[in-house]
């Protein structure tokens, strides 16, 4: 198995978005609008009913996403 570009946390009410390659990070950075305060920890939080979207895409485009 290939180590994921992003790891998904999801917490209920929020979900992470872990960049864990330069990769995932260019790739948030390039195809997401966030304000600063939507990083936590080295997390970008969004909404649940966004995240499978954005998740979706990322796969799509070939990123490896890892979900725990």
């Amino acid at each position: 198995m290939t180590d994921p570009d992003i790891a998904v946390r999801d917490e209920r009410t929020v979900v992470g978005l872990i960049p864990m390659t330069e990769e995932g990070r260019a790739w948030i950075d390039d195809n997401l609008i966030y304000e600063s305060w939507q990083w936590f920890g080295g997390a970008l939080c969004v909404e649940p009913r966004a995240a499978e979207d954005i998740i979706f895409i990322m796969e799509d485009q070939g990123l490896v996403v890892g979900r725990s």
